[in-house]
């Protein structure tokens, strides 16, 4: 009985391991994956769900690693994972993506839902006060793009690409804020006319 126990918690362990990240405690891309697979898949009807898609970014973490080590590197990771975790509702979905980046699925696609928690995450995390020599803000910040599923057909790749592209774009315009995709910009405005 007692080695059957054993089998049996060690069998729940590697399913668990196969769905979260090690270092952070959230979930892995394998389950994000999964989740934003489904959640694309059942767009494909009459009522499409809506929910909003973000992709966050340590902003220059490689310097951070480079200046304070790579231990002190997973620290920040989990401390930012941490915050990232306790700054969204209990429907979101937060996962680390692969090395500094985060994603989160905001569970409504209302505009000022997801881009609410994509601000509230990325004040929190600089309230934390990292300190970050290696930055221009002298402090661990986030970039975050951030995307929405709203309409029928949208596929886990387009929506995964615009958010993406809304990262960039927040790099690009000088890190430390949320940028929303340009198409989703264009298609919300085309609604209002």
């Amino acid at each position: 009985m007692h080695e059957q126990q054993r089998r049996k918690a060690h069998e729940t362990e590697l399913e668990r391991l196969a769905y979260v990240d090690s270092l952070t405690g959230l979930f892995n891309r394998r389950h994000f994956d999964a989740e934003l697979l489904a959640r694309t898949a059942r767009n494909d009807g009459q009522r499409p769900e809506r929910f909003g898609l973000l992709l966050v970014d340590v902003d220059y973490f490689k310097n951070y690693n480079d200046r304070y080590g790579h231990l002190t590197g997973d620290e920040c990771l989990k401390a930012v994972a941490s915050c990232i975790a306790d700054s969204v509702r209990d429907k979101d979905v937060v996962a680390r993506y692969g090395g500094e980046e985060f994603t989160v699925v905001v569970d409504s696609g209302e505009s000022e839902d997801a881009a609410t928690v994509a601000e509230h995450i990325r004040s929190a995390v600089e309230a934390l006060r990292i300190r970050h020599q290696g930055s221009p803000f002298e402090y661990v910040t986030l970039s975050i793009g951030l995307a929405y599923a709203r309409k029928a057909g949208i596929t886990r790749e387009i929506l995964f690409g615009e958010a993406d592209a809304a990262l960039y774009e927040a790099k690009r315009n000088g890190r430390n804020q949320v940028r929303e995709s340009e198409s989703d910009m264009r298609c919300e405005d085309a609604q209002y006319q």
